[in-house]
């Protein structure tokens, strides 16, 4: 039996995340990302969801 492998990146667009991006990209993992809702930031092609959210919602 395999386990799924999902992972919800949130702050993918900040200094940190960018890095994090590209390694969990780069891995068998199915990526989703959440960033601000006012964010410019622009996610690549493998990001399976973008999520745009008000953090203070939260």
């Amino acid at each position: 039996m395999s386990a799924n492998k999902k992972v919800l990146l949130i702050g993918a667009g900040g200094d940190l995340g960018v890095e994090l991006l590209d390694e969990f990209l780069n891995s068998t993992y199915e990526l989703s990302v959440m960033s601000r809702k006012d964010s410019s930031a622009t996610f690549p092609a493998g990001v399976r969801n973008v999520f745009k959210v008000d953090y203070s919602d939260l």
